[in-house]
């Protein structure tokens, strides 16, 4: 059990902190709602880290804060599998903030969950593109392995 599910939202922010993601703390237990970690070159650039840690949500279960239009987009055409990932983030401060694949999973928002650093959060349910992983990482005990994308 989570300490925050209590409150009705979960509210994460960029590194500036002037663009905020608000959630229901319920998607994080939802188990609908998938949490996955990518390890595809990509996520590893567009995030400046080993890993992407993030949920995958319905549109309206999403909503974004942006009082002075800092999110801008960068479409990311050279995938594995083709389709364009659009990658959200922070002109600011550069902070990724969520994803976006129309063409094969319309009204799905994939919301980065390290915006939410610090509140106590899940396993996640996938490891993706484990292939791209450094040697020397270790994959995640308990959760469903993929060398590539997910089935």
């Amino acid at each position: 059990m989570f300490s925050f599910l209590s409150s009705k939202e979960l509210i994460g922010h960029c590194l500036c902190k002037d663009v905020k993601v608000k959630i229901d703390p319920v998607s994080l237990t939802d188990k609908s709602n998938e949490i996955l970690v990518c390890h595809c070159s990509n996520c590893q650039r567009a995030g400046g880290g080993l890993l992407s840690y993030e949920i995958i949500l319905p549109d309206e279960k999403v909503t974004l804060i942006d009082d002075k239009s800092l999110i801008t987009r960068y479409d990311d055409t050279d995938t594995k599998s083709k389709n364009v990932v659009e990658r959200y983030f922070c002109r600011q401060c550069g902070s990724p903030i969520y994803g976006k694949t129309p063409k094969n999973k319309p009204n799905i928002t994939i919301v980065k969950l390290s915006l939410f650093a610090g509140d106590q959060l899940p396993c996640p349910t996938k490891e993706v593109f484990c292939a791209e992983m450094m040697k020397w990482e270790k994959k995640i005990d308990g959760v469903k392995h993929y060398d590539e994308g997910p089935e």
